[in-house]
């Protein structure tokens, strides 16, 4: 059922006939007009998502196209302590040469958009890393009573800040997801949502967003560059 009254979606499955060879492969180059003509993309990530080449391209692109608020990301109703470093493995491994793709064929595609819209296989694969730890993290600080103390925060983001920490190209993200303290935000906000929210957009704005959009100027080649639209 489609909750998003009056609102067109585009759902690959159904949006890209499978029926009929020739057609889907107009549909699959045609991919980036689906994206440049979208507002925002929905993600719910399930733990094999970061480990599916169509599903990390299709994030990978619309961020080439759009800003990253227009990404919303739901990792914290699949995510728990038993699968936790399964997310994190996927995504400090993620890689195009293992990723899955259930017709060979699509991912000769796939990989041939990658070339023409990234400077390498490697570099798409950080703004990958770095995009997919960005949203995870972030969607966890846009629920604040989740994290709320110490000792929850430590328990669900503490992991993903310590992947980043650890990862060179992802340290300047880490510090600047550090500077923003959740439970003390929170508190002085009176744990009001809406008031820490603003901080928190805020935040994101002055100190996250900027990093993920040098990236894309880096490791974009100028096919890539030329479908971003803000």
């Amino acid at each position: 059922k489609n909750y998003l009254i009056g609102a067109f979606t585009f759902y690959a499955p159904q949006s890209i006939p499978q029926y009929d060879g020739q057609l889907k492969v107009q549909c699959i180059s045609s991919f980036e007009g689906f994206i440049k003509s979208s507002y925002g993309l929905i993600v719910l990530l399930s733990p094999r998502y970061p480990k599916r080449l169509w599903c990390v391209y299709e994030v990978a692109c619309f961020l080439c196209t759009k800003a990253m608020d227009r990404v919303f990301i739901n990792h914290r109703s699949f995510g728990c302590d038993k699968n936790i470093q399964i997310y994190i493995d996927a995504v400090r491994n993620f890689s195009i040469d293992t990723c899955e793709c259930k017709v060979e064929f699509d991912k000769t595609i796939l990989e041939a958009k990658v070339s023409q819209y990234y400077t390498s296989k490697e570099d798409f694969a950080c703004f990958v890393q770095a995009a997919l730890t960005t949203l995870i993290v972030r969607d966890y600080y846009s629920y604040p009573p989740m994290i709320k103390t110490v000792a929850l925060f430590d328990e669900y983001v503490g992991p993903w800040l310590a992947f980043m920490e650890e990862t060179t190209f992802l340290k300047d993200l880490h510090r600047a997801f550090v500077d923003f303290d959740v439970p003390r935000v929170y508190e002085e906000s009176d744990f009001d949502d809406p008031t820490y929210m603003t901080k928190l957009q805020l935040h994101l704005g002055e100190n996250v967003y900027p990093m993920i959009n040098a990236m894309r100027l880096e490791y974009c080649t100028q096919d890539g560059l030329s479908l971003y639209q803000g």
